[in-house]
């Protein structure tokens, strides 16, 4: 079935048929008032001298000119700038700080020649030389650059600044809260569970504390099980109280299913909306929980995964679902499960519907469906998590065979893999006895890569709950680790490029498919080059690799990934290609 995580609130999101979960942080009078501070922060860059001009600058293009390193060229003649000067270079609100070695006129063509004979016209620009190498990903990946010059002195530097957050620094006072912090009113609890929102808007969820003494001086407190930050936060960060979980969808209420007929075995009826959702609950058996629920003559009834062992007074149903999504309930036939007693209109059925994948982003839910008194406004700075579309034909290949073998029961380490692989918003698993420093011993750990959310606390629950109570279990949330990878490929000059290329990026990034796709990734072990020269190679159209760049270096034989990482090249993957221009090469002699 499909599948949506749990809903611990009402609040209702109506005539949205996807269902995910999202922390919300609603403001407004008669709730607690919205805790929001801002992390004092001086905004100084590290490592930056003190001493600068922005409004001076001059902007290079590095598809044309960033071959080297060392070497910038100009978009125009500098003569302000001079050997020996520091100058800021920003790329995509990165900075480096480097010295000017030297410099000396350029002449750079301003178009290809028009005739192979004829020199391109030229016009006379700045090239610098460096006194130490730029990043090597700033020469794979070329992007603008811009060049901050002529700084003058802006004093000393006092204090460093705190330019990130991360879980330690709110240890172990905890930290103040910028301004003066209206106290709660009588009555109303400090909040417990948190929402972070930082300067970059991204989003974390965490449990605390907020202590308001009667000045209105505020300091936030963090439990002290709460898992670093991955990413830190940059700084200021804004806090925000008041967070309720809730989920995408509509709720039908004592939905009329039909009359109940003694005479009838196996009595069965159909759910009027589709589909039916259901949450992650880690104390279900197999780890989703659905909203379902019938009650005949008032009386309510139990689902049960089959008529199996239920004897005649038994007062239970299955729910079946069909390749449409449809949902239809089974009653039994007075041997195994009692039959519905007959009634008129008796039958009736109360759940939620709309149920799959899709999930708003952080930011995205920023106003209510319906108006709630006393209610501001909300906010969703964490992205909403769990959610999942029904089990597709290959899903269901790769996961019954290991379900068989497991019978609901983890012993070994790929049973625990196997089990978090199908719990709901887990897009790809690992698991594997490792020693563990927090609690000095061997343990079973499990990653996981998920699709968003929190899943790190309910899928222990659940793994837990398949395996011996004594068996030590880590689960925790794999980090992706951003490399950027480039791919020189050689083409048969009979096929079309564009559709070339295009197939040589499915073969690599495909969601279902891809060597590269998140779900097919191996979490802390590592890529090998050969895999790439095979997946590329098998593309039809393809004679050969000429080169693998990863990170702006050759790529060795192997990629490796620390344990708990893995490589993510989805966001800086590049593809060159180059037409074969001999019979040989095409040939592959």
């Amino acid at each position: 079935p499909s599948m949506t995580p749990p809903s611990l609130g009402s609040f209702e999101f109506d005539q949205s048929n996807s269902v995910a979960q999202a922390q919300l942080a609603v403001q407004g009078e008669g709730l607690a008032q919205e805790i929001a501070g801002q992390i004092p922060s001086q905004e100084l860059i590290e490592q930056i001298p003190a001493q600068v001009n922005p409004a001076l600058s001059g902007a290079i293009v590095t598809q044309s000119f960033l071959h080297n390193p060392t070497r910038l060229v100009l978009d125009a003649v500098y003569p302000e700038i001079a050997p020996g000067d520091r100058i800021l270079i920003e790329r995509d609100r990165q900075l480096q700080v480097r010295t000017v070695d030297n410099l000396d006129l350029f002449a750079a063509p301003v178009s290809e020649p028009v005739l192979e004979l004829t020199d391109p016209p030229t016009i006379p620009v700045t090239r610098v030389r460096l006194s130490q190498p730029l990043p090597a990903a700033w020469i794979a990946t070329p992007s603008r650059l811009t060049v901050h010059f002529q700084m003058v002195s802006a004093g000393a530097l006092t204090r460093v600044a705190k330019l990130h957050l991360d879980q330690g620094d709110f240890e172990p006072n905890g930290l103040a809260l910028e301004g003066l912090i209206e106290p709660l009113p009588d009555g109303v609890a400090a909040p417990g569970a948190l929402l972070l929102q930082d300067a970059m808007d991204q989003g974390r969820q965490v449990s605390g504390a907020i202590a308001i003494n009667p000045q209105g001086q505020g300091k936030v407190t963090l439990d002290q099980d709460t898992d670093p930050f991955q990413p830190r936060l940059r700084t200021p960060v804004t806090i925000f109280g008041n967070v309720i979980q809730a989920s995408r969808g509509e709720s039908v209420i004592d939905e009329v299913l039909g009359s109940g007929d003694a005479a009838q075995p196996f009595q069965t009826f159909a759910l009027q909306k589709s589909p039916l959702t259901y949450f992650n609950d880690p104390a279900a058996p197999n780890g989703r929980r659905s909203t379902l629920s019938v009650r005949v003559n008032r009386v309510l009834w139990r689902e049960v995964p089959s008529f199996f062992g239920q004897g005649p007074q038994d007062q239970v149903y299955i729910v079946r679902q069909s390749e449409q999504q449809e949902t239809t309930l089974t009653f039994g036939d007075g041997k195994t499960g009692a039959r519905l007693p007959t009634g008129i209109d008796n039958v009736i059925a109360t759940y939620r519907y709309g149920a799959g994948a899709a999930k708003p982003p952080a930011g995205a839910i920023a106003q209510l469906a319906k108006p709630v008194a006393g209610l501001r406004r909300v906010v969703s700075p964490v992205a909403a998590g769990g959610g999942a579309d029904a089990d597709r034909p290959q899903d269901i290949r790769r996961n019954a065979p290991t379900s068989a073998l497991i019978l609901g029961r983890a012993i070994s380490t790929l049973d625990f893999e196997a089990l978090a692989r199908e719990f709901g918003g887990v897009i790809n698993a690992q698991a594997t006895w490792a020693w563990d420093e927090t609690t000095q011993r061997a343990v079973v750990k499990v990653w996981f890569i998920g699709d968003g959310g929190d899943l790190a606390a309910d899928l222990r629950s659940f793994l837990q709950g398949q395996a011996d109570p004594t068996t030590p279990l880590v689960v925790t949330e794999a980090i992706a680790q951003p490399s950027s990878l480039v791919l020189d490929v050689t083409l048969d000059p009979r096929f079309t490029p564009a559709l070339v290329e295009d197939a040589l990026r499915q073969a690599l990034v495909h969601e279902e498919t891809g060597l590269l796709a998140l779900a097919n990734l191996a979490i802390g072990r590592p890529l090998f080059r050969s895999q790439l020269f095979a997946t590329l190679l098998a593309v039809e159209g393809t004679c050969g690799v000429r080169a693998i760049t990863v990170d702006g270096s050759p790529a060795p034989f192997a990629m490796t990934s620390p344990e708990g990482t893995y490589r993510d090249f989805l966001a800086n993957l590049e593809i060159s290609t180059t037409p074969a221009s001999t019979l040989q090469e095409v040939s592959g002699l």
